[in-house]
């Protein structure tokens, strides 16, 4: 099914159309919404747990990425991360959820 309509084909043989709506949440500012960055002060830091499905490295990766972009757009602050084993709400260690922390450091 055809949302929009073709406009031309290019010399690549690629359809151009118009009037195909974006769906929401793919804009390049989507990590900003997606961790807090921008509310955290020097000496606070999160942890993001590991999802069920995700791989450990990829989050990171991810997690760097976001960082970066950050680090570049706002000259002067910095983050780091690491892996990170969070102890249980009830602190007893039965149970341990892996994840990253991130820190504000400057």
């Amino acid at each position: 099914m055809k949302i929009g309509k073709k406009v031309e084909v290019t010399s690549l043989g690629i359809e151009l159309e118009d009037d195909i709506p974006l769906p929401p949440g793919s804009d390049r500012r989507s990590a900003e919404r997606k961790y807090p960055l921008n509310e955290m002060k020097v000496g606070q830091s999160f942890f993001l747990p590991l999802e069920e499905g995700d791989n450990l490295k990829r989050m990171a990766n991810r997690l760097s990425q976001a960082r970066q972009t950050y680090q570049k757009k706002y000259e002067g602050i910095r983050f780091t991360q690491r892996l990170w084993e969070q102890d249980d709400p009830d602190n007893l260690g039965n149970n341990i959820t892996l994840g990253i922390r991130v820190w504000r450091v400057q």
